[in-house]
């Protein structure tokens, strides 16, 4: 008698489930209905998360100077600035900082590659369409970095070297003329730096 109450109650079960699924079938709109109510109790694994904005710092706009860096008023012309180093100063050689077609004021500064860190040797204004030599420069290794005054920008020269060679003369220095306006020949010519790397 058991056994044919459990075949019974399967047989059962199968005929309601089966026509539970033919309803469904028949009836796609419950199954909305259906999603809805189970909605709120269903974890959503799916959905993709939140887009962020990141927040940046805050970086001021550039203001020109009324000073130098040290506290030493603007030349008026171009020229060295007071209170800065003037140094390697035992040779003959000259190197020209040439703004001859640059349209801002520069601070400029020579920087002896030879020593480590590399040290500025020379500071000074250039002017916007003029330029400068720096004169008695020793034999070694330089660059020259510049501060563009109206933008703020860094940027810093080629490595060239100073020689001299020995001829029935005597000793001839080799100088250098080094161009410091930005787009030379339509491309960029020199590397932005950091201010870190312009102290």
């Amino acid at each position: 008698m058991r056994r044919v109450l459990a075949t019974t109650l399967r047989y059962a079960a199968v005929v309601v489930f089966v026509c539970g699924l033919v309803y469904l079938y028949s009836h796609p709109e419950s199954l909305r209905s259906v999603s809805r109510l189970l909605a709120p109790v269903l974890p959503v694994t799916d959905r993709a998360p939140r887009a962020t904005t990141p927040v940046l710092p805050d970086v001021p706009p550039w203001i020109r100077p009324g000073t130098a860096p040290n506290g030493s008023p603007w030349p008026t012309l171009s020229t060295y600035i007071e209170s800065y180093p003037h140094l390697n100063v035992d040779g003959m050689a000259g190197v020209t900082a040439d703004n001859s077609e640059g349209r801002n004021d520069l601070f400029v500064k020579l920087f002896d590659r030879d020593q480590r860190p590399p040290q500025p040797v020379r500071v000074i204004l250039l002017k916007a369409q003029d330029e400068l030599t720096f004169r008695n420069v020793k034999p070694g290794h330089y660059d020259i970095r510049y501060r563009n005054l109206d933008t703020g920008l860094i940027r810093k020269s080629p490595k060239f070297e100073v020689t001299f060679k020995q001829d029935e003369k005597g000793q001839e220095y080799m100088g250098w003329t080094v161009p410091l306006y930005e787009v030379i020949n339509g491309r960029i010519y020199h590397e932005v730096i950091a201010e870190r790397d312009f102290r």
